[in-house]
């Protein structure tokens, strides 16, 4: 029943980011059903049990969360963490997956991972991701609990539609606010309030010791996805054009985690001749960053966010409603569209600082919450839901029947 209901919302995101099988989905989904068959017989004979199981994206979100898997492994807790973005894994997972003939193609590696993720039985499986269908079928074809970290800030939109996870921890009351409004949710969950783990891997405290004394701005650059690389440019050109006019200002940009050497020397490229811009080294962290500057500018980025629990005022570069529908930055701060009103924000941010300092507490506090210590929040609360303890949440459910 569920994984029926998972195949009519895949079919529904398929109409934003997916494109449909072909012959070649097909094929391979024919081989990896044979593959997975013979290679789960050995691995049924080799199975080893894990408390927590650990699946995440990237090396970023691994980082961050290493506090956390740290407390448990001292606890004495069995954790297992894959990283899902290493080819290797996908190819161990797959290879030790079975398969079931009424699976569709398309859902064929997450059916597989699943599988394999199930050999090693484990009391949790936590993600960090918008969607993962495999939670689908973890909790409702081997009953096992799921849950899943918010990567960011939980918005109103479509590829934050997908719920299906035991439970979710989330940053902030915003995020709460933003489930409820979002009508096409698929799945249900107990809603946790955490705070950031942004917070507690990237910051210490809330104490900035600002080391420039000029007026600096700083632009939090954002991973190009090809979905929304358009867009992103479009801020990013909005910074540079009103650098080139107002050389007297000196700009520093934050490259995001996921922007390498090859990303960083297009934008040499791109600033060639500006001499007051400067790219930060990959190594200058987010506060850093933050204490050498004035005001933050990105066009969406959680990073934003960051920048306002430490006191530093932003300004967001959006042509497309997402900062104003899903961060609610316009009822705090500017948000421009061209140069001329990105002009302005600078220069009321400059002439009205303690009115935004002041706006900084407010809209972090939305999103963040006022917790410290977030690991040791989202740890114990982990070993509370593996001993069949309760956490307290909030019911959040579908409102589509899929």
């Amino acid at each position: 029943m569920h994984v029926n209901k998972l195949v009519n919302y895949y079919k529904w995101l398929s109409n934003y980011i997916f494109t449909k099988p072909g012959l070649k989905c097909h094929i391979k989904f024919m081989a990896l059903f044979f593959i997975g068959l013979v290679s789960s017989l050995t691995a049924f004979f080799n199975k080893k049990t894990v408390d927590f199981y650990f699946l995440f994206g990237c090396e970023f979100d691994k980082s961050n969360m290493s506090g956390v898997i740290n407390f448990l492994e001292n606890k004495g807790y069995k954790v297992k963490v894959d990283l899902y973005s290493k080819s290797i894994d996908r190819i161990f997972s797959l290879a030790f997956g079975y398969i079931p003939w009424n699976i569709p193609c398309y859902l064929a590696r997450d059916y597989s991972i699943a599988s394999y993720i199930n050999n090693f039985s484990p009391k949790l499986v936590v993600f960090i991701d918008n969607i993962e269908f495999k939670s689908t079928i973890l909790r409702h074809v081997y009953h096992i609990k799921t849950l899943n970290i918010a990567h960011g800030v939980r918005i109103n939109d479509w590829d934050h539609s997908y719920i299906d996870f035991d439970y979710y921890f989330v940053f902030g009351e915003s995020s709460l606010n933003h489930m409820r409004k979002n009508k096409n949710l698929f799945g249900s969950t107990k809603a946790v309030i955490t705070g950031s783990y942004f917070v507690d891997g990237i910051v210490s405290n809330r104490d900035l010791q600002k080391k420039n004394t000029c007026f600096t701005v700083l632009f939090l650059s954002q991973w190009l996805h090809p979905r929304v690389a358009a867009d992103l440019s479009f801020s990013r050109d909005i910074l540079l054009s009103y650098a080139k006019i107002n050389s007297s200002i000196k700009i520093v940009i934050k490259l995001h985690p996921l922007e390498d050497e090859n990303q960083k020397n297009e934008w040499n490229k791109i600033i060639a001749g500006l001499v007051n811009v400067e790219i930060l080294e990959h190594n200058v962290s987010l506060k850093d960053a933050i204490e050498m500057s004035s005001v933050a500018v990105s066009a969406w980025s959680n990073a934003l966010v960051v920048a306002t629990w430490l006191g530093c005022p932003i300004i967001s570069i959006d042509r497309t409603n997402y900062a104003r529908n899903n961060l609610d930055i316009d009822e705090y701060f500017p948000v421009v569209e061209d140069v001329d009103t990105f002009s302005n924000a600078i220069y009321l941010i400059k002439n009205n600082n303690q009115v935004y300092m002041e706006r900084c507490k407010e809209f972090s506090r939305y999103h963040f919450g006022d917790c410290n210590n977030v690991n040791k929040i989202m740890s114990r609360n982990l070993i509370r839901i593996i001993q069949g303890g309760e956490v307290p949440y909030v019911d959040i459910s579908e409102n589509n029947s899929w």
